[in-house]
């Protein structure tokens, strides 16, 4: 937006809401592997607070991956921009 060089990306493709719905499309594709990366501000949103929600959201997470076959590949070095 104008006067702003970082605007907000918005919900994009909203993975975080359709997740089991991406991983059915991956595994109807033949999808054996899926690079994610873990929004380090949702498991940890103030420093030491830690949201125990998120952190039950990426088990749901892999653990749809698993059922699905496909082997998760966890982005460990990512920032939110």
């Amino acid at each position: 937006s104008e006067g702003n060089p970082r605007p907000q990306a918005g919900a994009a493709c909203d993975h975080w809401n359709r997740f089991h719905d991406d991983i059915e499309v991956m595994k109807h594709l033949g999808v054996t592997s899926y690079r994610f990366s873990i929004e380090w501000s949702k498991i940890e949103p103030s420093p030491g607070q830690f949201d125990a929600d998120a952190i039950d959201h990426y088990h749901e997470v892999l653990d749809a991956l698993a059922e699905a076959g496909i082997v998760p590949m966890i982005t460990l070095f990512h920032f939110t921009l």
